[in-house]
């Protein structure tokens, strides 16, 4: 989970059509709505996401723009930071991490300024 309050494994609910036995055939990165949890037969608790949907981690860097989660890092040399007539700003790659855990996600292109603000 993105929040460090979440300190257990999350697994894919089996009902669910990304669920597999297989670590392999699991995406990589989710998104859910809902967490279970839930007591095994052995007295242990076990989390289970409900309504997942597979995504790419470079979805997040765009859409997480403006949420505390997304930590934008120093603008990068390459590529070279250019104006964007559209914008009317210079626009600069930046690093991005994402969640309380500080994962690493692909650059975005963000307002140069703004980039220096963070």
């Amino acid at each position: 989970s993105c929040r460090s309050s979440i300190r257990e494994p999350l697994f894919i609910h089996k009902k669910s059509v990304l669920f597999s036995r297989d670590p392999r055939q699991l995406p990589e990165w989710v998104c859910y709505d809902v967490l279970v949890r839930k007591e095994t037969k052995d007295g242990s608790t076990i989390s289970t996401m409900i309504n997942v949907t597979p995504i790419e981690p470079h979805w997040l860097g765009s859409l997480a723009v403006g949420c505390k989660l997304l930590s934008l890092g120093e603008p990068l040399n390459i590529p070279s930071p250019k104006y964007d007539s559209d914008r009317d700003s210079i626009m600069c790659s930046v690093t991005t991490k994402f969640g309380d855990q500080g994962w690493v996600l692909p650059p975005i292109q963000v307002k140069m300024d703004n980039a220096l603000r963070s």
